[in-house]
């Protein structure tokens, strides 16, 4: 009995083998070969989950001493670890040596300004990007902070530092980024906060190609936070970085800011900024009254 047992786990490991193998073929010769096709795209949502998965059925071959499984897994693992790191940072964020320090905060969707301006005032936050709900426009702020320049906007800047000129720019037909330059211990910073979340394919398109050419006309160093609806090893989002020359500085993120831990989000949260900048510290807070956990980044220079 335990001879029949154990031939059918071999029997049944070795199909799970050669299912993979295939599924992974077939994963590979779409981002090779058809990059812009919308098999590749929607292939392209999980590949970070693929390529987790791959990694754990490339254990078990070499754990049932299947080697030349394993090593067709290795190989095919090494293909789509390529494709992402192309745009992002798989489980590291970027670091730098910098002694200077900007603490950011990120709040999408925001529904209770008041609990937010509180956490901005609590954690010390030097720019924090609020994005209100069409519905509570009227809803203003409380606090002495710096807030962009009109109060009735749908994205908000706030800041105990010095704005220097700030507002909203239209990158699609429905969508924007609020935008604010800082003054930060004499450094001047461009904060840009973005929400492509709800936005089609095309939309998102549209706006990173407008948005490339905003970033392009700014003097200063600029750093981008939101959630861009796409994944950072899109083409599209590539094209954007390749004509920016902004820098994924986080890991990849699987959390959309609605759970604490979410293994089946697409990622599409980045932080986005030049090369001397890297990233010290990044957590979600809690949401308070929001339906969104605001994220909070320290980023050092």
């Amino acid at each position: 009995m335990g001879y029949l047992s154990q031939k059918k786990r071999q029997t049944n490991i070795r199909e799970l083998l050669l299912i993979s193998l295939i599924f992974l073929l077939f994963c590979c010769s779409l981002l090779l070969f058809f990059k812009e096709s919308v098999p590749a795209a929607f292939i392209s949502k999980g590949l970070f989950h693929i390529y987790l998965y791959m990694i754990c059925v490339f254990c078990i071959a070499l754990f049932y001493h299947f080697y030349w499984q394993g090593i067709a897994l290795f190989f095919g693992s090494f293909l789509l670890f390529l494709n992402i790191g192309m745009g992002s940072n798989l489980f590291v964020d970027v670091h730098t040596a910098g002694l200077q320090k900007i603490r950011l905060l990120y709040q999408p969707n925001i529904s209770h300004l008041y609990e937010t301006e509180k956490q901005i005032i609590k954690k010390n936050v030097d720019i924090a990007g609020i994005i209100r709900h069409d519905s509570l426009a009227t809803q203003l702020p409380f606090s002495d902070l710096n807030v962009s320049q009109r109060k009735d906007d749908k994205y908000l800047i706030f800041t105990p530092h010095k704005i220097l000129r700030s507002g909203e720019v239209l990158l699609s037909q429905n969508n924007q980024a609020g935008f604010a330059e800082v003054n930060i211990d004499l450094k001047k910073i461009v904060f840009i906060a973005v929400d492509f979340s709800k936005s089609s394919l095309k939309e998102k398109q549209t706006a990173l190609k407008n948005l490339a050419e905003f970033v392009n006309m700014q003097d200063n160093p600029v750093i981008v936070v939101g959630n861009f609806g796409i994944e950072a090893w899109a083409p599209d989002f590539l094209s954007f970085t390749d004509k920016t020359g902004l820098e994924v500085k986080n890991s990849v993120l699987l959390n959309n800011g609605k759970h604490l831990f979410n293994p089946f989000v697409v990622p599409t949260i980045n932080v986005l900024a030049y090369k001397d900048f890297g990233i010290s510290h990044m957590t979600f807070l809690p949401a308070k009254k929001n339906k969104i956990r605001p994220l909070l980044i320290d980023l050092n220079y």
